[in-house]
């Protein structure tokens, strides 16, 4: 998404700088560092993989009646994908 101006300026005031990936009709390229770089490829791959979670493995955000309840969903989607032998890499997402 877009982040404006003015909402980047009141985030920085309390010390907190949201990375985005800068589009090619963007008049403010904003300078980062190679490590801010790197972190935005890896974002990629986390949201994939909380995709997978979400889609292929069940993981539903809905109200549950107890914490355990909502523990119990979480680490069965956890297992499921854990158990998946065709998880993404870092690699494939480099490449295509």
């Amino acid at each position: 998404g877009y982040l404006s101006k003015a909402k980047a300026e009141a985030l920085a005031a309390r010390g907190l700088k949201i990375l985005t990936p800068s589009r090619r009709n963007m008049k403010n390229k904003s300078i980062q560092t190679e490590e801010e770089k790197q972190l935005l490829c890896k974002r990629g791959l986390i949201e994939t993989v909380n995709d997978q979670l979400k889609n292929l493995h069940q993981l539903e955000h809905s109200r549950h009646r107890s914490v355990n309840n909502f523990m119990v969903n979480i680490m069965a989607a956890v297992v499921a994908y854990c158990l998946n032998p065709n998880k993404p890499t870092f690699q494939n997402m480099l490449r295509g």
